[in-house]
């Protein structure tokens, strides 16, 4: 398995991490120049990222979404994360695309606009003013069949996710379940200490 399972909230987090918790959102946090793997000096941001599921109550179901950390690691901890690394492959990307419900009326549209084109190219160069509005629909069509398909593609991103690599791991987090109504912290686990006191107060304010 080449990409990572979506979790629920704190689970899976290391027990013997070293732990901050901190609120507000993951986007525009600082990072000390330690790396979370080893303590050495650090220089080179590494994005770790993790896909969560979540339930907004009553019958909406499971919904997911991606969180994205930038820690700095040092030099020696990169290459061996690129290493230990294994890449999403194309089969997980089209499977993360045919397991989306968009695409099923995105090739729809896109088959029956472009069949119409195909079919009345011939008469639309023949007569343009009598075949336009044929042409014009099959182009709508097209446009929205794309859209559908974009969405499609962007609904699955968190199908996409790699696994966190015993390197990357260094700096784990979980889900924070904010809402409209309710804000809860997010938990940091940081293999090295150092960096872990350092990350902690470089966000004190948080």
């Amino acid at each position: 398995m080449s990409v990572a399972r979506p979790q629920l909230g704190n689970e899976g987090l290391t027990a013997r991490s070293n732990q901050v918790i901190l609120e507000g959102p993951i986007t525009g946090l600082a990072y000390p120049d330690i790396c979370p793997s080893c303590g050495a000096l650090a220089h080179r941001a590494l994005m770790v990222a993790k896909p969560f599921m979540y339930s907004s109550g009553g019958d909406t179901g499971w919904s997911h979404r991606i969180a994205r950390a930038y820690p700095l690691f040092c030099e020696p901890c990169h290459a061996r994360h690129a290493s230990e690394a294994i890449p999403v492959t194309d089969a997980d990307r089209m499977k993360s695309l045919f397991s989306q419900p968009l695409l099923i009326p995105a090739l729809g549209l896109i088959f029956f606009g472009g069949s119409i084109i195909l079919d009345r190219a011939f008469a639309f160069l023949k007569n343009p003013f009598a075949e336009w509005p044929i042409i014009a629909l099959a182009i709508v069509m097209l446009l929205v069949g794309r859209y559908c398909a974009q969405l499609a593609w962007r609904e699955g991103s968190w199908t996409r996710v790699p696994l966190l690599t015993p390197t990357s791991s260094a700096f784990d987090f979980g889900d924070d379940d904010d809402s409209l109504f309710q804000r809860t912290a997010r938990i940091y686990a940081i293999r090295n200490a150092a960096c872990a006191a350092a990350f902690e107060q470089l966000n004190a304010k948080r």
